[in-house]
């Protein structure tokens, strides 16, 4: 929990550029020109998962756009889905996302349902970060997805999305 409390503690810390930046829209603080820019950030879970639940409401209560939440079992990191739930439950604006699962150790059903029950318990503040996967693939001795394998997955994720109206 040391590094979470750090944070906690000097929110300049946050604000200086720790998170990840991009421009969005819907939130965050307007800039020169109009532009609306919002900060991410990329959380990695603590085995001590209230700190991680403390971190995500601080990052919220800073205006941050979205919580990415570390998801990468080989690295004994706790589960992602259950840590965005409980984030889930004890927020109420901050956009809320795994950064990033992969094809390779998540199968696009469980990813997809995970994701819906996400979008149902957030009042939709789900995101899904995905990528061909790195240290939780490597980690398991196995090697990341190649690009058709995660188009296929993304058509996976939409249509169930879609048969489920999210």
């Amino acid at each position: 929990g040391g590094g979470h409390a750090a944070l906690l503690e000097d929110s300049r810390a946050v604000s200086s550029g720790l998170g990840q930046l991009r421009g969005r829209w819907a939130a965050g603080r307007r800039g020169p020109l109009g532009i609306v820019i919002a900060f991410d950030m990329l959380v990695l879970p603590e085995p001590d998962l209230q700190a991680t639940v403390d971190l995500v409401r601080f990052l919220e209560s800073h205006r941050f756009g979205c919580a990415w939440i570390g998801d990468s079992p080989p690295l004994d990191w706790p589960d992602v889905y259950a840590t965005l739930a409980l984030c889930s439950a004890a927020t109420t604006r901050i956009t809320l996302a795994p950064g990033v699962t992969n094809p390779v150790t998540r199968h696009s059903s469980v990813t997809a349902n995970a994701l819906v029950t996400l979008h149902r318990l957030s009042s939709g503040r789900a995101a899904l970060g995905i990528g061909l996967g790195y240290s939780a693939v490597r980690a398991a001795g196995l090697k990341p997805a190649r690009l058709h394998e995660l188009t296929a997955y993304l058509a996976a994720l939409r249509s169930t999305f879609r048969e489920r109206n999210v």
